[in-house]
């Protein structure tokens, strides 16, 4: 039963992540002309397009980790094994998609690495790994 009430929850958040995402790429054009506009009081020498990209292309991986984490959720309703693997997939996604986008483009190094969603990544990451070694039997 208690692993149940978790897939719940990891279902509704999923379904959450993935709401936030969309309404990301909706509030991704005016977001772009803001930063673009008032990026030089901020020292962001950045185009608009290419703020808009990655705006989009972030956008895009939080509505994969969001549908990821309700496929997970799903998984541990059903107590599967692979619903903990799934979840740990979602919170490395968001852990590594902006240290590597970073690293790997240089038009993109405006973007840096936000130190609370890594620690909330780890934590999903790290729970979702002891409930699965933990797990009851």
């Amino acid at each position: 039963m208690p692993l149940r009430i978790v897939g719940a929850a990891f279902i509704i958040l999923g379904v959450c992540v993935a709401a936030l995402g969309l309404n990301e790429i909706d509030t991704s054009r005016e977001l772009a002309v803001v930063m673009t506009a008032g990026g030089h009081a901020w020292d962001l020498p950045v185009s608009h397009d290419v703020f808009l990209n990655r705006s989009k292309l972030w956008a895009g991986v939080v509505i994969f980790s969001g549908v990821v984490t309700a496929i997970a959720g799903l998984g541990i309703t059903y107590r599967k094994r692979w619903g903990m693997y799934v979840e740990v997939l979602a919170a490395v996604l968001i852990l590594a998609f902006p240290l590597l986008s970073r690293l790997f483009s240089k038009q993109y190094a405006f973007d840096g690495p936000n130190l609370v969603d890594v620690a909330i990544a780890s934590t999903i990451g790290l729970s979702a790994s002891l409930a699965f070694m933990f797990r009851p039997r």
